[in-house]
């Protein structure tokens, strides 16, 4: 990124930089504090021993979750930079996890799909569930799978981006938008992916893994979401079920199915983050819709005007 930075500076100076950055990048704080499109608003103030200061267009705070989400932090900072003394311009993406196969343009035809992972390194969750269905893997949730993130299907992903490089910032001007469409405990996806996969004739169970990762199991999230609607005209199309079976109608087809089969070896977490070499014990294995959704729900604010809380079939709050 750094060196793109350079280049964009010396060749191409009022071009647009649009960073794919991360959600990650925030963590997940246990004080429940709302993750800001990262920078914090003109009304954030801090309060500390009896005095009072304005937070407002200062960077909000980042709490990677791993390395990776550390060199993404790193890029936050060298653009953020970048703009401030070369007078460049760029969107920071915070994007929530990307999960499904479909967009218009890839339907066309079978040459142009996208790529899918499903390994336990680059495969994320969701696209990781759908491919232990079809294998008949029990779903992996690590630890009690209270953990909470957010979500976009590639569809809306790819709306966002087109919304975005059509309305470039001014030169000099670093900005975030948070790019998530739904937040979802890791539990209650397990269901959710279940429960579509039981609609193609599959037996989908869910087990519980002794957690690889280093990570808060239980934790509030209140993500903040509001200048794609508000400002750039954004509208999530694709909810996670239509998603979750486009997948399952596309990847159940016998070349797909059997690609998948071919990366089974690579779908077990067998990489701790602790360093440790050991394989993950089973804590649980169970049937979905057996056990009930405790603990906390997630939020994201999109600013709507009329101010509504609603808990949908899947969990969550909007606001």
């Amino acid at each position: 990124t750094l060196g793109l930075l350079f280049l964009i500076k010396e060749v191409v100076p009022e071009t647009c930089l649009i960073k794919l950055g991360t959600m990650g990048e925030y963590g997940s704080p246990l004080t429940g504090r709302p993750l800001f499109e990262g920078i914090f608003p003109a009304d954030a103030i801090m309060q500390w021993d009896g005095r009072e200061w304005s937070l407002g267009g200062e960077l909000t705070p980042r709490d990677p979750v791993s390395f990776y989400h550390v060199s993404k932090v790193q890029d936050t900072f060298n653009i953020y930079e970048a703009c401030k003394y070369w007078w460049l311009r760029s969107y920071d993406v915070m994007q929530g996890v990307i999960y499904g196969v479909h967009t218009d343009e890839v339907a066309e035809d079978p040459r142009l799909r996208t790529r899918l992972d499903v390994d336990e390194w680059f495969g994320t969750v969701v696209n990781r569930f759908v491919a232990q269905a079809l294998l008949e893997i029990p779903l992996t949730i690590y630890g009690g799978g209270e953990q909470i993130r957010g979500f976009i299907a590639l569809e809306d992903a790819m709306e966002c981006m087109v919304r975005l490089i059509v309305s470039p910032p001014e030169p000099g001007q670093y900005d975030v938008v948070n790019q998530v469409s739904g937040l979802h405990k890791l539990s209650v996806l397990a269901e959710t992916v279940a429960g579509v996969a039981e609609r193609f004739g599959l037996d989908a169970k869910i087990q519980k893994l002794e957690n690889p990762r280093v990570e808060a199991d239980k934790h509030p999230m209140e993500a903040v979401s509001r200048k794609l609607p508000h400002v750039f005209g954004f509208t999530p199309k694709v909810s996670l079920e239509k998603e979750i079976t486009r997948m399952f109608e596309l990847l159940m087809k016998e070349e797909m199915r059997r690609r998948i089969e071919e990366k089974v070896h690579l779908i077990l977490p067998r990489t701790r983050w602790d360093g440790w070499k050991k394989v993950s014990d089973v804590l649980e294995v169970y049937e979905p819709g057996t056990r009930e959704d405790t603990g906390y729900q997630p939020v994201l604010d999109r600013g709507l005007k009329e101010v509504k809380s609603e808990v949908d079939a899947r969990g969550g709050i909007w606001r």
